[in-house]
């Protein structure tokens, strides 16, 4: 939507009251205001604030889901009761091929014995269709002329089913051009009618849809109607219509139908979003899946929410301009979220929260099965809901919602530390005088997902890399942040500066921190409070620009990083960090493993010692036991598959494989499992480390580093030497001479090495051995490999790094 905000910044457009850019902003935010209406209440647009609302004095019992659990168990025969009163209009105009004279009589009766609770959820459902028509009407899709024919007393949305699946219904365009209402002409049918609960989600979800977009449009046409880039053709003809897909536009306003020629190519094609087409090729299509899997995956698990939640706070800190408090207002706004306070109510109802659970309206089956998950967290059984949805066929899949239950408050805990910092901004936002519609945009800006550009290429990378489009959101986010409040937010992101180097000088002797991997080093800040290790997330973009940049920056000007590792380190933190990969998540692990080499880590996956063991002999103390049976039967390294596995899966990955590890020690009889370090427990470990020696450290990295580089020249040599190239051979000993003297001393620790690691693997296998016991000797075996392993390093660095 770019061009329509250059567009309105040239006519001197700000107000987001009136904005179209934000107006088509915030549409795309129509799945939370949907999830508000069928959950919190009736929805009103508020035209002096440019924003839906929801209705004063209405409530969760007003809602689409009130309504349903107010009927209890005779929502089904509500609905017939319904339909056979509409049915009985419809007939008598012809219109009516699905029920006979004596199926609507029987359904006419189904209130019986239940009159008061029918007519008081009637007067409640007819105040809720009543709703989504003023909403529609008020954003100029219909006028009160042609709606007066649709307010029908009996009304039910008769969205029809072919026998090839596909529903006969409303529908909406991609941009916010060329909308139209959901009200529809009859005119009788004999396809089967849909199950009620998908027609009204269909019928809501769409209705605020295309009303949203179409108020976006309304808004282009009224605010650049004089700057020349686009006309409203009066009195269309016919060639002017069958313009509309190539320079024309529609619009309703005031339910008029309006034709507009855009002279903009961009903004037409901002209106239209005509190049938003994604590629259903073959290759495509797993790239998608490839990406989605990690990304839930990742993102749905309690350690990755709780590192977001912490970095969307200095994030929203850093560039916000209303006084936003890091931590506090960040924990007052999760709160707030989790209670679903007042403030998030109006968040979702102007659009402006992710997750709110019925984003998809485009898919029946999808938004049906949201609708049974929220009927089961009111405490409907199966059986009760299958009464309800007679027309959907159940299947397998049906299972998975007996774990939508258990999973309810989970997902609460997710999308409130989702939001949590969006509504920290809003309340900020609105405390420092800013409109409602400002405060809403504000806080879905933060970071808004649904942003992705028009180009091809960035539409395709964000399909196939995990996380690309939200590091690009970030990015641009923070771009927009200087430019806006350059003093302001460079000043934070300075504060940033001086801690993040205060922190690392107290760290600069500390050999527990330069014992930390690269990767983690850079990922987190970390300290040691009374022995105990702990570490805090760093944000993506902030905290690669004010703290990781300038701590590899200060650590190579004071001798602990080469030049050549401070540029290498620079360029793979850009890559990796800021998701710049190339290499599509569909490919990745597999592309990682067949080049030995973990691009996030930025290290080999299998070190030089596993090059002299067969494959399926390739494991450490870290690899899990599913993967080494795998890879003794099949002869492939478990290393490699452990690593394929958690590539494609995330951190699910490494929960399930620590289940099985558990599972397998039993099985396999290797008596007590070692006592579980803080470092190992689920969650915990991302943010505790202990106090316990580290199973492996970047010395360990540097040491087979080193051990590789050496063994590769004296390779060279002796092959120069067979080939009778001794000058060549001379020359390449002559540059290393330092670094084949320490050879033999490298070789000597990789047997020590070998051999304490033969010893932790003996102790997880005994079976007299208690589980304290193994823990202990376990790790001072391991503290004993770790020290070994740095002394030779530092002994042997100077010939290698310099």
């Amino acid at each position: 939507m770019a061009p329509l905000k250059y567009a309105e910044d040239a006519a001197g457009i700000n107000d987001a009251r009136s904005s179209a850019y934000i107006g088509a902003r915030m549409a795309a935010g129509a799945g939370s205001v949907t999830a508000a209406t069928l959950e919190h209440g009736l929805p009103r647009y508020n035209k002096a604030e440019g924003i839906v609302e929801r209705q004063s004095g209405t409530g969760k019992e007003d809602a689409l889901m009130g309504i349903l659990d107010g009927l209890g168990n005779h929502r089904e025969n509500f609905f017939k009761w319904i339909a056979g009163h509409r049915s009985e209009r419809l007939m008598k105009e012809g219109k009516e091929n699905n029920f006979n004279a004596d199926e609507i009589a029987y359904m006419k009766t189904l209130n019986w014995g239940n009159e008061a609770l029918f007519d008081g959820q009637k007067k409640k459902y007819d105040a809720f269709i009543k709703s989504i028509l003023d909403l529609q009407q008020d954003m100029g899709l219909i006028d009160p002329e042609s709606r007066a024919q649709w307010e029908d007393a009996w009304y039910l949305p008769y969205y029809r089913e072919a026998e090839n699946g596909e529903v006969k219904g409303p529908w909406t365009s991609k941009g916010i051009a060329n909308q139209s209402s959901t009200v529809r002409k009859l005119k009788g049918s004999d396809l089967t009618i849909k199950d009620p609960i998908e027609n009204l989600f269909n019928y809501v979800a769409k209705s605020v849809d295309a009303s949203m977009k179409n108020e976006a449009m309304r808004r282009s046409v009224v605010n650049l109607a004089d700057t020349g880039v686009l006309e409203v053709i009066e009195s269309p003809n016919k060639m002017d219509f069958e313009r509309i897909g190539k320079d024309v536009v529609k619009v309703f306003v005031d339910g008029q139908e309006k034709l507009v020629q855009v002279n903009d190519p961009e903004l037409y094609r901002a209106f239209t979003m005509i190049d938003l087409e994604r590629s259903n090729s073959t290759f495509m299509k797993a790239a998608r899946q490839a990406k989605k899997v990690l990304t839930v995956s990742t993102t749905s698990m309690p350690d990755f929410i709780i590192r977001n939640f912490m970095c969307d706070s200095i994030h929203s800190w850093a560039i916000n301009k209303d006084g936003f408090k890091p931590v506090t207002a960040s924990w007052a706004g999760f709160k707030k979220a989790l209670r679903t306070d007042d403030s998030l109510v109006d968040m979702m109802f102007a659009g402006a929260t992710f997750g709110g659970g019925y984003s998809n309206v485009y898919d029946p089956a999808s938004t049906a099965k949201t609708i049974r998950s929220v009927l089961r967290r009111k405490g409907y059984n199966d059986s009760q809901i299958h009464e309800f949805e007679s027309s959907i066929a159940r299947n397998s899949k049906e299972v998975m919602g007996k774990i939508e239950q258990g999973l309810h408050k989970y997902k609460n805990l997710s999308e409130a530390a989702e939001n949590a910092n969006r509504l920290a901004t809003y309340e900020a936002a609105i405390k420092s005088g800013k409109s409602k519609a400002q405060a809403a945009f504000e806080s879905r800006d933060l970071m808004d997902f649904s942003m992705m550009g028009a180009s091809n290429i960035m539409i395709n990378l964000s399909d196939m890399l995990p996380f690309f489009n939200a590091r690009m959101q970030g990015l641009s986010k923070l771009g927009r942040g200087i430019k806006e409040n350059p003093r302001e937010v460079l000043k934070r992101g300075g504060m940033i500066t001086a801690a993040s180097l205060a922190l690392m000088a107290l760290n600069w002797d500390d050999k527990r921190y330069e014992e930390l991997q690269d990767w983690d080093k850079d990922t987190y800040w970390h300290a040691w409070i009374g022995g105990q290790h702990i570490r805090f997330p760093k944000p993506f973009e902030i905290g690669l620009m004010f703290g990781t940049l300038p701590e590899r920056f200060v650590r190579a000007l004071g001798g602990k990083d080469t030049g050549a590792k401070f540029g290498k380190l620079v360029a793979h933190n850009f890559m990796e960090t800021m998701a710049f990969n190339p290499i599509p998540q569909v490919a990745m692990p597999i592309a990682e493993a067949y080049v030995n080499y973990d691009f996030f880590k930025g290290g080999p996956i299998e070190n030089m010692a596993d090059s002299n063991l067969i494959a399926g002999a390739r494991y450490n103390d870290q690899t899990s036991l599913l993967m080494r049976e795998v890879g003794e039967a099949t002869n492939m390294s478990p290393k490699m598959l452990d690593h394929i596995v958690m590539g494609y899966t995330g951190s699910l990955g490494g929960y399930v494989m620590g289940a099985t590890n558990l599972l397998m020690r039993n099985l396999k009889d290797y008596g007590e499992t070692p006592a579980m370090r803080l470092d190992e427990m689920p969650v915990i470990k991302s943010f505790f480390r202990g106090s316990d020696p580290a199973k492996s450290t970047q010395f360990t990295e540097d040491f087979y580093r080193m051990m590789t580089e050496a063994n590769q020249i004296n390779s060279t040599i002796n092959s120069f030497r067979k080939q009778g190239r001794s000058d060549d051979a001379s020359e390449l000993i002559e540059e290393n001479r330092g670094k084949l003297s320490q050879r033999q001393g490298l070789t000597a620790t990789q047997k020590q090495v070998k051999a304490l690691n033969a010893q932790i693997e003996m102790m997880r296998r005994d079976r007299i051995l208690t589980a304290d016991q193994k823990r202990e000797k376990i790790d001072r075996l391991m503290a004993t490999r770790n020290k070994l392993v740095q002394q030779a390093v530092e002994r042997v660095n100077p010939y290698f790094n310099k």
